[in-house]
């Protein structure tokens, strides 16, 4: 709907006909997780290169307010697609350090905010993660009201690269927070949330390393708890295989950027201030 106010894609003389755009993005994120950068892919016509400047400009014209924004438009090849072509994607997620204290339910009732030292709670932590690490089955590990997967079906099982808490905490706002690093090359709905959940519970001591090794059993079905959406963000995607394309190359198409320097600082630094208020407001 913004590309034709914006004048980047023609009217169609038909009223109220879409025009086919093929539009495709690089990662689809479960509603209200925040993503610092995502890649799209659309049918526009071809503008010369000094004008791909104004094409940017005026989009962001029309997302003013939408907590949106454009930071390129560049030129693919045909057969790219965002989607299939993506080879890893990271996210990020903020464990605030209260939910390590079995006696707090709240942030307000938490002796540590803020600790000297945080390396108990992050060896902890990443002694649990680690069993996600490599390839599993994560049939448990979405929403089962609405997704057909099935502990048989290989959309269940999925590889995680990377999965660690950072070594020491990140303060925003004054709130600390645990910053878990999570890559993998694709995730099922709730995924990555319900895998936080389920560590944290085992943590708090709710259940035990064995309810975690059952979640992940293909003979079993479990209710897994899971961790709240706004403290999770996605931070990148990796376009590994089409940037290193030869024939990308010597045809003379751009590499696929994973990070823009200084409007993906900002919109991070943005994000991870809007995630230290949200955790405020809820303690």
């Amino acid at each position: 709907p913004l590309l034709l106010p914006a004048g980047h894609i023609p009217c169609l003389p038909t009223k109220g006909q879409m025009p086919l755009v093929d539009l495709n993005r690089s990662c689809r994120t479960d509603a209200q997780v925040h993503a610092i950068c995502n890649w799209m892919s659309v049918l526009l016509p071809d503008v010369p290169e000094a004008e791909r400047a104004q094409r940017v400009e005026s989009l962001n014209t029309a997302l003013d307010g939408k907590g949106i924004r454009v930071y390129s438009v560049f030129r693919i090849q045909g057969h790219f697609c965002f989607r299939r072509h993506c080879l890893r994607r990271q996210y990020h997620y903020l464990v605030p350090l209260w939910v390590f204290d079995t006696n707090a339910t709240t942030r307000a009732d938490s002796a540590t905010q803020c600790p000297e030292d945080a390396s108990p709670f992050v060896g902890r932590l990443n002694a649990v993660l680690q069993r996600y690490q490599g390839v599993n089955r994560f049939h448990n590990f979405t929403d089962l009201t609405k997704s057909s997967i099935t502990p048989d079906d290989n959309e269940a099982v999925r590889q995680i690269h990377q999965i660690q808490a950072s070594e020491s905490p990140v303060v925003v706002d004054g709130v600390h927070f645990l910053q878990v690093t999570i890559v993998g090359q694709s995730f099922i709905l709730n995924q990555i949330r319900k895998m936080l959940g389920l560590a944290l519970a085992v943590l708090r001591g709710a259940c035990t390393m064995d309810m975690m090794e059952q979640a992940l059993s293909q003979d079993q079905w479990l209710e897994v708890p899971m961790a709240p959406r706004s403290h999770l963000m996605l931070v990148r995607a990796v376009f590994d295989w089409y940037n290193k394309d030869k024939l990308r190359i010597k045809e003379g198409f751009p590499e696929v950027p994973s990070w823009y320097d200084g409007p993906c600082d900002e919109m991070q630094d943005r994000i991870m201030a809007e995630v230290a208020r949200v955790e405020c407001t809820a303690s």
